[in-house]
Order: C-alpha cells, then sequence, then structure tokens
C-alpha cells in the first residue's frame, strides 16, 4: 500500500511493476540542447499546463519494497510520440496533451436538438435511472470492468470508504490502482483498509476545475453526504485540498503512451467540473473507460439537468455507453475499444 501526504512540494512514486510496464517506452535523458528543442515544439497550451504544474507529487511509501521515489516533469508527457495501432483508426498516433478550441466543443444542430430533450426528459430519466438501486443492479458498477486484469491502472476519484474499490480490487486484482479522497477522516480510513494491499496509492486530495482549498461542512452521520454544493452551515466544518484534474491526469503518469484503464468518479458533485475539464483537452482520448455517479439534486451546483446532457453529446464523440441508468450512474467505453457484431 502506498501511503501518501502533501508537505510544500509534491513527488510522485511508482513501483517496479509500474516501471516495468513503461519499460518500452521510457524517456530516455536528453542533452540540453535536444531539452530546448522539444520545448520548441509545445503548443502555447502544453506550455501553460507545464507552467501550472510546477509541484511534484508527494506520495511515502511505508508498506512496499519493491516501490522508488521520482519525478515526473510535465515536459517528458507532452512530447510528440508515437504509439502505433493503440487507439484504433481514429486515434493512431500519439500527441501531446493539450486544449482545445472553443469552436471544437461547439455542439452541431443535432447535438443541441438531443441536449434540449434530454433536458425536458429529465424527471422522467430520474426517477426510471433509480431503478439502479432495485435488488442488486447497483452491482454493475463494479462487475461491468472484465476488462480490466492484472496489468490495468483504475483511478477512483471520490474513495468514501473503499466500498468500491474493495470490490473492483477483489474482482479484478489490477496493477495499480489509485484512490483520490479529500476528507480526511475517509483517507485515513482508506489507508487501513488498504495497508496491506501493493497495488493501492491513496492521496488526499480532490480533484476538480482549478487548485485551490475549500471548506466544507462534514454531513451525515459518517461525512458521507459532505459535499462543497451543498449548504455549509453545519458546525462541523474541514478544509479539503483540489487540484486541476488534468495537471493530476498528468502527475500521475497517464498520457498517450500510458494509457488509464478505467476512470471511476463518485464526488458528490465534483464529476459535473472534472469531466467537463476533460474534455476541454484530448485526455479523454487517453481514457479507456470511464465511469461516474451523477448528483444532479445538489443544491448549489449549477445548472445539473444542462451540464450532465451536454457532458454526453461530447462523451459520445470519443466513447459509446457500456451501461446507464440515466442521471445516476453510468459507464462509457472508448469507441476504439467497442466490439461491433
Amino acid at each position: 500500500m502506498v501511503l501518501t501526504s502533501f508537505i510544500s512540494k509534491f513527488m510522485f512514486v511508482e513501483n517496479k511493476t509500474f516501471q516495468r510496464r513503461q519499460s518500452e517506452s521510457a524517456f530516455q535523458t536528453k542533452s540540453t540542447t535536444q531539452t530546448s528543442t522539444k520545448d520548441s515544439m509545445l503548443t502555447p497550451e502544453s506550455t501553460q499546463l507545464e507552467q501550472h504544474t510546477d509541484h511534484k507529487i508527494d506520495t511515502k511509501n511505508h508498506h512496499s519494497k519493491s516501490s522508488q521515489s521520482l519525478s515526473v516533469t510535465i515536459r517528458s508527457r507532452l512530447q510528440n510520440l508515437s504509439d502505433p495501432g493503440s487507439h484504433g483508426n481514429n486515434l493512431h498516433d500519439c500527441q501531446k496533451i493539450q486544449m482545445k478550441r472553443a469552436d471544437v466543443l461547439s455542439l452541431t444542430d443535432r447535438e443541441k436538438k438531443r441536449l434540449t430533450i434530454c433536458v425536458s426528459n429529465y424527471l422522467l430519466d430520474y426517477n426510471k435511472g433509480n431503478e439502479i438501486w432495485t435488488g442488486n443492479k447497483a452491482e454493475i458498477r463494479w462487475n461491468n470492468h472484465t476488462f480490466l486484469n492484472d496489468r490495468s491502472s483504475v483511478l477512483d476519484i471520490g474513495g468514501n470508504t473503499g466500498i468500491d474499490a474493495s470490490h473492483i480490487i477483489s474482482l479484478f486484482k489490477p496493477m495499480r490502482y489509485i484512490i483520490l479522497e479529500p476528507l480526511k477522516r475517509y483517507y485515513n480510513h482508506l489507508v487501513n483498509t488498504f495497508s496491506s494491499e501493493h497495488m493501492v496509492e491513496v492521496y488526499q486530495f480532490g480533484v476538480g476545475k482549478q487548485n485551490a482549498k475549500l471548506d466544507i461542512s462534514i454531513r451525515g452521520p459518517n461525512g458521507e453526504g459532505s459535499s462543497v454544493f451543498i449548504n455549509q452551515t453545519s458546525n462541523k466544518k474541514t478544509t479539503i485540498q483540489i487540484f486541476n484534474i488534468t495537471h493530476i491526469f498528468i502527475r500521475l503518469g497517464f498520457s498517450c503512451e500510458n494509457q488509464l484503464d478505467l476512470m471511476t468518479i463518485n464526488c458528490e458533485g465534483c464529476e459535473f467540473e472534472v469531466i467537463e475539464e476533460l474534455q476541454k483537452t484530448n485526455i479523454l482520448n487517453y481514457i479507456k473507460n470511464i465511469q461516474f455517479a451523477t448528483h444532479s439534486t445538489l443544491k448549489y451546483l449549477k445548472e445539473p439537468k444542462y451540464r450532465y446532457c451536454r457532458i454526453q453529446e461530447l462523451l459520445s464523440r470519443t466513447h459509446m455507453l457500456s451501461y446507464q441508468y440515466k442521471f445516476i450512474w453510468e459507464s462509457w467505453k472508448r469507441r476504439d475499444l467497442v466490439k461491433l457484431y
């Protein structure tokens, strides 16, 4: 198990097994002249990403003897590299992580029409989506991921008490399972729960649109209802650290050449910001499967119905539905990985 903490800077720890996975595409040290040449290849957007992530992720490993610490630079993640055929016909070549132009994020007339219908059908679809809580249907968020194996990586945003993580790890035993959980009480619980699991990394921070420290009210007997999108009037409060999801994705070592097999998101409303931020870049091309819960009834969440429906349209450009309980839980698989019969 990998224990993590934040001091003043961040360092990232990867185990040797993970390093072996990357060995085929390992970066070689370049001379100062070569580095300058590659710097000139970066797009303005990529350069901006580099400037805004001049931190190091700090992970302190107290249990896995096979782990080493290394500093992961943004520059190495932004170079043009080739990975023939790994993305399918539409995503053949690896590209720099970069921001998309505003016009690319604009919806077509057909997409706008579907969005309007989606919003107008909200109540019907929301009630139908709640059928996931009948019988054993909710288990689909664990057992649907049969593509996972001992070479897979999972990023779990909003670890909570670790129920989802426990099931997925037990079923598929992925090589690397990363949990992000900003609430200290849950972070400590996760550390204790997975102390014997060498593939698990637990980080005490959340992700969203920006880097910020936020005050949050603790709701529910165990804090399970805590969210930045509810009325912050509770006497029990704490401060949580949030980082931009794009920066964290890169810092965790994921890229075109080292793609993420599954991102699962259940963070009491942050799923909107997380997916919207990812859609502003080409990072979604490097996430094979994305599963998320939707919290559309949170009081201070802005335009949840519209944003959800817009996310659906943009996500459908790169991914296809694997399962869906609309406005509640769903999962999407990247289009080039879908088997068509």
